[in-house]
């Protein structure tokens, strides 16, 4: 067996290349602060802190090999874990690491509908511009990223934003996390899809555009088109990015009042801030070109 991890989200799995870890391994590193009550249990309250990484760890004040929550929070993420029924202890049922079948490779490929022309967004870093090995998105599925993650402590340090043509092939593969240049998914060779945050059931891989969601791509290297070859099948790749269109950079959006917007959306459709967004490409100077953009 391979040492991965596989995440399932909404009956969708992917793999992530890197081995387990135990996220209560950091207990016999924290100290006891407090008590407090958990989910009506009494329980006992440890943290752990640096100057890059915080956690909380909650525990049975009755029994302390108990826990009951586990926050850990980076400057990158945060993320919560809850434990319900924890049996503790070296014994365990060897089926909990069999691979289960949604996880088999290559998952699950949507019919297609043939090659088409996408338009795709990218929130990325200055000058980076392609997409190979990266994720993209419509309109409102990048409204939504950005949405959720400027102005917060989880945000990214991207300074643009980028709009592309792109031809694809239609037959979609499961949504690859793409970072660091590393997209983890179970079938390299295909685009990407889901709904933006992989809401609904089977994550939207399938399912036509959504006005409410929107959609979000994922572009391995391994599945470009080299220049001047078609997409498709018969040439064994299945995008190619036809034209960058323009870039703003994430400062003129802000300075139009799009994190004002994101708030008063307070979710999806996301209405006010995707047409902030439109208009920060219609008047946002492009910082790849020195012609200013054309007004509507």
């Amino acid at each position: 067996m391979t040492d991965k991890e596989y995440m399932i989200t909404n009956g969708v799995c992917r793999t992530i290349d890197v081995a387990y870890y135990d996220p209560l391994s950091i207990a016999p590193y924290t100290t006891y602060t407090s008590s407090t009550t958990v989910r009506g249990i009494d329980a006992d309250v440890y943290t752990y802190n640096s100057s890059t990484y915080n956690v909380t760890l909650f525990v049975e004040k009755a029994d302390n090999s108990i826990p009951l929550t586990l926050t850990q929070k980076a400057s990158f993420y945060e993320s919560t874990n809850q434990y319900d029924h924890f049996v503790g202890g070296v014994d365990f049922d060897s089926l909990f690491f069999e691979i289960p079948d949604v996880c088999t490779p290559p998952g699950v490929i949507c019919p297609g509908e043939g090659v088409q022309d996408l338009e795709v967004y990218r929130y990325h870093a200055a000058h980076l511009n392609s997409l190979a090995d990266q994720n993209g998105a419509s309109q409102i599925g990048v409204t939504a990223f950005i949405c959720q993650a400027a102005g917060t402590d989880a945000e990214p340090t991207y300074s643009w934003i980028s709009k592309y043509t792109v031809s694809v092939d239609t037959a979609w593969g499961n949504y690859g996390l793409c970072n660091l240049h590393n997209c983890w998914t179970l079938n390299p060779n295909a685009v990407g899809r889901e709904y933006s945050y992989g809401v609904t059931e089977d994550s939207g891989q399938c399912a036509p555009d959504s006005p409410t969601f929107g959609e979000w791509y994922s572009f391995t290297s391994v599945s470009e088109c080299p220049s001047g070859v078609p997409v498709g099948p018969e040439n064994n790749c299945s995008w190619q990015t036809k034209q960058l269109l323009q870039t703003i950079d994430i400062d003129c959006l802000k300075n139009l009042g799009f994190l004002h917007d994101c708030k008063a959306d307070r979710g999806f459709p996301f209405p006010t801030a995707t047409a902030t967004l439109q208009k920060g490409f219609e008047t946002c100077p492009d910082p790849n070109s020195p012609t200013p953009p054309p007004h509507s």
